[in-house]
């Protein structure tokens, strides 16, 4: 039998063929079965900051295959002249852009799990092989219900990341055993959970910003929960005027890039360019002004 195709499809086919599969947009509800692959983006400060608020398709490393997406994200420290770019998190939140949570320090997400609240010795669960995951979607996971059984499985699969993590790195802190990881991350974390609900994979990453301001020492527990956003392709954002040591006591920089931000920066600030944009229309204004004011004083005189 002979097959036509309508013009829809002849336009997406040249599309596919000029891009390449892997880098279309994606329709939401087809994305979403996608197994997620997060990626930490790693350049220079120019670049992290360029990048900060792109959605995730026009990002390097962005791709989607079969039957993966893989997401890149952010996760790193910003120093030194970050007011701007914290006044950007702030807008970008007031305009409700994308899901995003700042926290003034890490007491939002430092708090201790509540203890005892799966069996001692879930049928899930084993030391060696971590979360069983398909058993797992078949358990009553609390929190975890509020997601599609798609979205359950890629945070399942994230929090193996973790704890695989946890056994493979030595921290400079007394570690958290499985069962305080497990039940921090399955049973006390419903701000990510809720986070990672609205998650888009090809569209802006869900921001967890965090300001130093403070001066709070960060926890194993808030940690282990940053640990999580960035196995889910968030992005983690630190910033710090002062360069308070925080994340530095726990992993190195190259797992958590440090950039110091100077007046050259400022130019990918959004607050910054407005701020400077006001400048000058206050600057022309005032020019007019005094031009109209020397116009009227020279008739007076004549």
């Amino acid at each position: 039998m002979k097959k036509v195709k309508t013009e829809a499809a002849k336009a997406e086919a040249e599309l596919n063929q000029l891009l390449g599969e892997e880098n279309r947009i994606h329709k939401s509800h087809v994305l979403q079965y996608r197994k997620i692959e997060p990626l930490q983006i790693e350049g220079i400060a120019d670049d992290i900051l360029l990048l900060l608020f792109e959605p995730n398709y026009v990002r390097p490393g962005f791709k989607v295959e079969s039957d993966i997406a893989e997401i890149p994200s952010i996760f790193c420290k910003l120093t030194g002249d970050v007011d701007n770019f914290l006044a950007d998190f702030r807008l970008w939140q007031k305009n409700n852009l994308s899901p995003i949570c700042i926290n003034r320090g890490y007491k939002g997400i430092a708090k201790p799990p509540r203890k005892h609240v799966f069996n001692k010795r879930p049928k899930w669960f084993s030391s060696e092989k971590g979360i069983n995951v398909e058993m797992a979607l078949t358990s009553d996971l609390g929190p975890l219900n509020l997601l599609s059984p798609a979205y359950r499985r890629n945070y399942l699969e994230a929090v193996n990341n973790v704890l695989a993590l946890f056994k493979q790195t030595t921290f400079s802190f007394t570690k958290l055993t499985e069962r305080e990881i497990l039940e921090t991350l399955l049973f006390n974390s419903n701000k990510i959970i809720k986070m990672f609900h609205n998650y888009d994979y090809q569209k802006h990453a869900p921001k967890f910003v965090i300001d130093e301001s403070g001066k709070t020492i960060i926890s194993q527990f808030a940690f282990v929960r940053m640990l999580l956003m960035q196995n889910l392709g968030f992005d983690v954002i630190l910033l710090s005027k002062d360069g308070f040591a925080s994340i530095e006591n726990f992993v190195s920089s190259e797992d958590c890039p440090i950039y110091h931000l100077t007046e050259s920066e400022q130019k990918y600030s959004v607050t910054h360019r407005r701020s400077v944009e006001m400048k000058k229309k206050t600057l022309k204004l005032a020019l007019i002004l005094g031009g109209i004011a020397l116009v009227f004083m020279i008739l007076r005189i004549l």
